[in-house]
């Protein structure tokens, strides 16, 4: 007995999007012209039987010697590269947020701005006997980054000192203690 009911497994095969022609009889299934793989051709000369069976479609006379991997389709799925981003409708800049991963796990931190572009370093290209003397690319804050931190700065930093509780709230670092279950918290 089967897992799925008919009606299910129409759904789940999509059944519904397929063309159904209505069944031919077999008169038109006989009327239907074939098309012939082969043809015979007339051929000149005494000696050389008249005609000649010649194929339509010629297989291939060269063959590669590895196969190529064909990509299959992925039915317009894209790269994680070019996944969009979307963020929580809860989350606006001023929130507060614990960071989940990375070097500051546990830390507490308040959200200002969603940042997608992200600056990748170059690897240079090495030439003969520069392996080890090139040294790596090194990361720097922009301008425009700076003029913004500062300006987020000025903004938060007189809200924060206003209430104690708030500064030590995000000096702490978060953690989960016996008994405390993260589906039974409310913020």
């Amino acid at each position: 007995m089967g897992r799925y009911s008919r009606s299910s497994k129409y759904f789940f095969r999509a059944m519904y999007k397929q063309k159904y022609a209505a069944p031919k009889t077999r008169i038109e299934r006989k009327k239907k012209n074939r098309v012939h793989s082969n043809i015979s051709k007339a051929v000149g000369g005494d000696k050389n039987g008249g005609n000649r069976v010649v194929k339509i479609r010629k297989m291939p006379s060269y063959y590669p010697t590895e196969d190529v991997p064909r990509k299959l389709l992925s039915h317009g799925k894209k790269p994680f590269s070019q996944h969009v981003r979307k963020f929580h409708s809860r989350i606006t800049p001023g929130t507060v947020l614990i960071l989940l991963t990375g070097c500051h796990r546990g830390k507490s931190v308040v959200f200002l701005k969603q940042r997608l572009v992200k600056k990748r370093l170059r690897k240079p290209k090495h030439q003969e006997g520069e392996i080890f003397d090139t040294e790596k690319e090194k990361y720097e804050i922009t301008e425009q980054r700076k003029a913004d931190q500062k300006a987020a700065d000025s903004q938060l930093l007189p809200k924060i000192k206003k209430i104690p509780q708030v500064r030590g709230y995000l000096r702490s670092v978060f953690s989960l203690s016996n008994g405390v279950y993260p589906h039974k918290f409310v913020f």
